[in-house]
């Protein structure tokens, strides 16, 4: 389980999380949702362990996650941007990955085989962004993070491609037991796919279901109309 308790974290004067405190248990699948520079991003970079905080824990199992090899080994962040080779196909990354992550599971990557509709050896730069980012969930997942922790992962994408991402994040969690931590402004989709919310409204925070998100005076606001 990850754990956030009374994260503060400030740049240069402003404090971009004052107090933060909430809970991942273990398969569990929550949206970080909010306006734009109320800290989102700042949220996942402590979950993943690329920023300290200045005061408050955030822990994995008890154990802190900043400067943890242990720890961060258990996690997997995608962004907008994956990095890959131009010139490999998914076949080749598998291969690569495979060489830097001991865990890595060719049993879960030809599983998958029959949930992501790609072509293994289509070279990745030829891919459209959504082929990419399916790639991307692909890849990582076979390197058995329990917990896949994404910024904005629609982002770029057109309709139909968001949808089968998403159900792809849905396959994850319910079939692999994978926990999802998902910045995103896609608050419809937030409330159908996830388990609980985080509102981050500069500085103070709602964290609770998504059902009770809704009743709440920043889900009438923002998702109200959304369910």
């Amino acid at each position: 389980m990850i754990e956030v308790k009374n994260v503060v974290k400030s740049f240069d004067g402003f404090r971009a999380l004052d107090g933060l405190t909430m809970t991942v248990p273990h398969g569990a699948v929550y949206g970080l949702v909010g306006p734009n520079g109320a800290g989102k991003s700042t949220i996942i970079r402590h979950l993943a362990g690329i920023y300290r905080q200045d005061s408050g824990d955030v822990l994995v199992d008890g154990q802190p996650v900043y400067e943890n090899t242990a720890v961060k080994s258990r996690m997997a962040v995608i962004g907008d941007d994956w990095y890959y080779f131009p010139q490999s196909g998914i076949r080749e990354m598998a291969k690569f990955l495979a060489g830097i992550y001991p865990d890595f599971s060719w049993e879960r990557y030809h599983k998958l085989k029959e949930v992501f509709p790609l072509d293994e050896k289509l070279m990745l730069r030829r891919m459209s962004k959504g082929m990419q980012k399916q790639a991307a969930f692909w890849l990582t997942v076979c390197c058995m993070p329990e917990y896949l922790i994404l910024d904005e992962p629609v982002t770029g994408l057109d309709p139909a491609a968001a949808q089968e991402l998403y159900r792809t994040l849905e396959y994850l969690n319910k079939q692999e037991g994978i926990a999802i931590v998902a910045v995103t402004h896609d608050i419809r989709s937030a409330l159908r796919y996830a388990d609980h919310i985080l509102h981050a409204g500069h500085g103070t925070y709602f964290f609770g279901t998504a059902a009770d998100y809704l009743t709440s005076p920043w889900g009438k606001r923002f998702g109200g109309d959304e369910a």
